[in-house]
């Protein structure tokens, strides 16, 4: 039975494709890769704007108390390092770039800690309760955390993939 791919060679029985074929579809972003190609791709424009809301919000109080305390300016400097991250996430993820792994795992253990760091921490701060939206962010961060960050330590697909 030739090669179900290219039709050129002998395939595999497992498979029915060939050796050639079957190594560079292991290589592609398929499969489970889909689910943080979706969230990376989703998660950017959600990102910029809740960082526009942030900003937009810091503004108010700027304008209404003349100050922007210490609280605000981590909220700024954790949007950058937020952004910044996104943005290098979504670099490597898509060039299959060897240091993608670390990236990723950076990137949803950094998403933790910005949840909770604007959710979490100005209900113990400013005694604000937690709301249901907030609660669900800082439940899907963790989920996403729980999952993904286990799947690019220990999945052998990731070396296939981003490890050449």
């Amino acid at each position: 039975m030739l090669c179900l791919k290219c039709s050129k060679v002998e395939g595999n029985k497992e498979s029915g494709i060939c050796d050639s074929c079957e190594q560079t579809e292991q290589s592609k972003i398929n499969g489970l890769l889909y689910l943080p190609a979706l969230g990376l791709i989703l998660g950017l424009p959600v990102l910029l704007y809740t960082c526009f809301y942030l900003i937009k919000m810091l503004a108010q109080i700027h304008q209404q108390t003349g100050q922007i305390n210490t609280y605000g300016i981590g909220i700024i400097i954790a949007i950058i390092v937020q952004v910044a991250i996104t943005l290098t996430a979504c670099w490597c993820f898509f060039k299959k770039l060897k240091r993608t792994r670390y990236i990723m795992i950076a990137y949803y253990l950094l998403g933790l800690g910005f949840t909770f760091y604007c959710t979490w921490f100005p209900a113990i701060l400013f005694d604000f309760k937690l709301d249901d939206s907030g609660v669900k962010a800082m439940g899907r961060s963790l989920i996403s955390c729980v999952i993904w960050v286990p799947y690019f330590i220990f999945s052998k697909r990731i070396n296939k993939v981003f490890v050449r």
